[in-house]
């Protein structure tokens, strides 16, 4: 063979070893690409199907939405695409949510969700937590926006704030401590009998504010709860000054999830120098003397 045959057959040789490299390359590709297109179906199948809003907008419109956020605005799947992201915002809150838009493409990034009110199709509100980072879409910036319904936690949180508002009102002093005697909730008239502020009695055990002599009396009273879940009594709560204050309590246990937890009711008792009506003297007139 000569040395001309030699060359040849050595640059065969090397160009079918590149090509089985190629061919090599070429599957792997494939593999690679077969894995990001069944990686970008779960991520579509996740987004289509998650409980949570999802949006894209970019230029401050919206060129993808999934089927939660659909459902939630109230449109049809034609006509919110497109549309300008203020349109699903209350118009008090139009300016603030282009500033906040405006933060996040800058590349700002919160770390804890936001409240707004949107507007559905039928221009109800809907109160809805979210979530927004910057993204590349298409060679541009743009915002994807995660977002749930809470207005029914709204709804419990106003709710909660109307009863403990009421709770405030009444002139009885009412408490929630864990089984333990941890104090969890007071109500304003607890926090004027003892001259404490409302958070300190939530740092406190309920004997921190109970006459020392009555003390021993704990353990008796909790195990008297756990038998019969209710219990009324008569103890002595003990004032920031050291006074003693002689009350009537009722109390029951209620579930807060799987834990018990003690309501109680706790009511001064008037004493001797405390007259339930004021001596009133009259003329032979019937007219009230001074």
């Amino acid at each position: 063979m000569t040395g001309n045959q030699n060359y040849i057959s050595e640059n065969i040789r090397l160009i079918n070893k590149q090509i089985e490299v190629l061919e090599g390359i070429v599957e792997q590709i494939k593999l690679l690409d077969m894995g990001l297109s069944e990686l970008l179906d779960m991520i579509n199948t996740f987004a289509e199907n998650c409980c949570e809003g999802c949006a894209l907008v970019q230029d401050y419109k919206l060129v993808w939405v999934n089927r939660a956020a659909i459902t939630m605005s109230g449109y049809e799947s034609d006509e919110i695409i497109g549309k300008d992201i203020a349109d699903f915002v209350v118009p008090a809150l139009r300016d603030k949510m282009l500033a906040r838009m405006k933060m996040t493409l800058a590349g700002d990034r919160l770390t804890f969700p936001q409240e707004w009110q949107i507007l559905r199709a039928d221009r109800t509100k809907l109160y809805v937590n979210v979530f927004a980072y910057r993204v590349k879409y298409m060679g541009k910036s743009a915002v994807l926006v995660f977002f749930y319904d809470m207005s029914d936690q709204k709804k419990m949180i106003d709710d909660l704030k109307m009863r403990a508002e009421m709770l405030d009102a009444v002139s009885d002093c009412v408490f929630l401590m864990e089984m333990s005697g941890k104090i969890v909730y007071v109500n304003e008239a607890l926090c004027e009998l003892c001259q404490y502020t409302r958070d300190e009695l939530l740092k406190m055990h309920i004997l921190d504010i109970t006459a020392p002599e009555l003390r021993k009396r704990f353990d008796i009273r909790m195990r008297q709860y756990s038998v019969h879940k209710e219990a009324r009594y008569t103890s002595a709560a003990l004032r920031r000054d050291g006074v003693r204050i002689p009350v009537e309590v009722r109390g029951r246990i209620i579930k807060s999830g799987a834990r018990e937890r003690l309501l109680a009711i706790a009511r001064p008792l008037r004493t001797d120098a405390e007259p339930d009506i004021e001596a009133v003297r009259f003329d032979k007139n019937n007219k009230i003397r001074p």
